[in-house]
């Protein structure tokens, strides 16, 4: 999707639609997948970096994910199952759009 305008990506709108509508490329998958890794390996860097990654475990998934599990899980997504994701997260019926312009732009 990214590729498609020669690097500059188009409104969040259409790179939303895409990702609900077409298969991502085997490469944008395997940086996608490099790049998450990445980052969680470089967050258990910092302390606080690990204390808040254990919070939002506590608070969201009321469990601790080991970061081996994370990596195996990060691992198992395909194209097909990031698809099925994309369309049931992005369902246009179910989208909203919101606009900001500045309050002097218009009138109460």
């Amino acid at each position: 999707a990214f590729m498609k305008n020669m690097g500059m990506p188009g409104s969040i709108q259409d790179e939303l639609n895409d990702l609900a509508t077409e298969l991502v490329t085997k490469q944008e998958l395997a940086d996608a997948k490099s790049h998450l890794k990445g980052n969680l390996v470089l967050g258990l860097e910092s302390t606080a970096a690990r204390m808040n990654r254990l919070a939002i475990m506590e608070i969201f998934l009321n469990a601790f994910l080991p970061v081996d599990e994370i990596m195996h899980r990060i691992d198992c997504v395909t194209r097909e199952s990031l698809l099925d994701a994309a369309r049931q997260v992005f369902n246009k019926e179910k989208l909203l759009t919101v606009s900001l312009i500045p309050l002097n732009s218009i009138e109460i």
